[in-house]
């Protein structure tokens, strides 16, 4: 029902699958229901965002690395 989604990303961000998680939500919000979404980049430097690059990309691919071997767990 909100209007609007702020999303601060910082360094460890990503090394919460449940953030990245909640992020996929905001995304699919902005999509089906036009909400706007703004983001902050705290203490990280948004190209890093944007190419996974850095303390950030580090974090995002051992995140990602997790969730895979979690999701292939779960599906046997």
């Amino acid at each position: 029902e909100s209007r609007i989604s702020i999303v601060i990303l910082s360094k460890e961000y990503a090394s919460s699958s449940w953030c990245l998680d909640e992020l996929v939500e905001i995304l699919k919000c902005k999509e089906t229901i036009g909400q706007i979404v703004m983001t902050i980049f705290y203490e990280v430097d948004p190209s890093d965002v944007r190419k996974q690059t850095g303390d950030f990309g580090i974090a995002f691919n051992k995140t990602c690395a997790r969730k895979t071997l979690t999701d292939e767990e779960s599906q046997k």
